[in-house]
């Protein structure tokens, strides 16, 4: 194991050497001749290299043998070639030209096809879309608005007498009566939405987790304190008059005594009698009538 060690470190010097040779022959010295005895030189460190290599490179040529295997290339070469895919699918365009009714060009693009985890959601094809737009607005219309495709949904017919009697016989499961607005459909609830309905018809709680009985917590007379809750000791403006108040009562004194403000007093009814003010007596021609029998 120690020879082993020791050629692999010669090995790695012999090859730092080999390259240092290299660059200064070729580079630093341009093209300068070297003397025979460094050549000889040379070509004996390169032998006993070769000698190292071919005893102790058992791990090495498996290694490389490895390396020089066709799996590596193959692997690149798919790569490449799924690449080269991707970016021809990439430059070509994602719409075809086709010719409309008057010869003109049109651009048809492809449909997107979403993956598993986009947030893109198939809409209902029957669905109505014109939003928060009211119904009303379509009352002088026949269609009652437009489906996902920009086709117009047409008001359904209503049904005969004879017609709506079959369908009060027949009633189906979830059935109400009445009519969703935006679709012009008989409405139909699940059941779900129908116990909800009987729950709340009935008085009962709609929530099944839901327990209306639960134990109050009294804080403030359940559990006697032993300390108060504040135990600094009363102030003394507590117990003395308010000087702000004295102040604007003594305000309004002073405006008494000089006679700004007067105290109340009632008109006189000489006064009352010269106001110009007409009086009529809306009961004056009334004739009395008997009581009610009840």
């Amino acid at each position: 194991m120690a020879s082993g060690k020791d050629s692999k470190k010669r090995k790695a010097v012999t090859r730092d050497v080999e390259l240092d040779t290299s660059i200064v022959s070729g580079e630093e010295l341009n093209n300068l001749d070297l003397s025979d005895g460094a050549h000889d030189l040379s070509s004996d460190e390169s032998d006993s290299e070769v000698e190292i290599i071919n005893e102790f490179s058992d791990d090495e040529e498996e290694i490389e043998s490895e390396i020089d295997s066709d799996e590596v290339p193959s692997d690149i070469e798919i790569d490449t070639k799924r690449k080269t895919e991707d970016e021809d699918d990439f430059d070509q365009p994602n719409y075809r030209v086709e010719v409309d009714a008057n010869g003109n060009e049109r651009y048809v693009y492809d449909e997107i096809n979403p993956d598993d985890n986009s947030d893109y959601s198939d809409a209902d094809e029957n669905s109505n879309t014109i939003g928060n737009i009211p119904l009303s607005f379509y009352d002088q219309y026949p269609h009652i608005g437009y489906d996902i495709n920009g086709k117009k949904i047409m008001r359904p017919a209503k049904g005969e007498a004879l017609d709506a009697l079959l369908d009060s016989i027949e009633i189906p499961k979830g059935w109400t009566g009445l009519t969703d607005p935006s679709t012009g459909k008989p409405l139909e609830l699940s059941q779900d939405e129908l116990e909800l309905l009987r729950k709340v018809q009935m008085n009962e709680i709609p929530e099944e987790d839901y327990n209306p009985y639960e134990p109050t917590v009294e804080w403030f007379t359940s559990k006697e304190e032993i300390m108060p809750l504040s135990a600094a000791p009363e102030p003394k403006r507590r117990f003395v008059p308010s000087k702000h108040e004295a102040k604007r009562v003594m305000k309004i004194v002073r405006a008494i005594r000089e006679g700004r403000i007067l105290p109340y007093k009632p008109p006189a009814e000489e006064d009352e009698a010269n106001d110009g003010m007409v009086r009529y007596d809306i009961w004056a021609d009334e004739a009395p009538r008997p009581d009610h029998i009840m």
